[in-house]
């Protein structure tokens, strides 16, 4: 019979999920600097392959504004967001 490795203690599992997370948020940073960077919208493709890529940076933005707003469900402002 095989036996289920232990589960790590409660603090050392929320600095792996923390860490996870912050790696995931460098890596978004990065993605959309780049992104930036290249001027995506400014590419040369058909008008199809436009459309799709508007499209998908659209959801992208609708999942992240979700994620922003869950953040401020957790932990409400006293004050807007500061813009970049």
């Amino acid at each position: 019979m095989q036996e289920t490795p232990p589960t790590p203690p409660l603090r050392k599992q929320i600095a792996i999920r923390n860490e996870r997370a912050f790696a995931a948020m460098r890596h978004l940073t990065n993605a959309v600097a780049q992104v930036e960077t290249e001027r995506v919208s400014h590419l040369l493709v058909t008008e199809a392959v436009a459309q799709q890529l508007e499209d998908e940076v659209r959801q992208h933005a609708a999942a992240l504004l979700r994620i922003a707003d869950a953040f401020t469900e957790y932990y409400p402002r006293t004050e807007a967001p500061q813009e970049r």
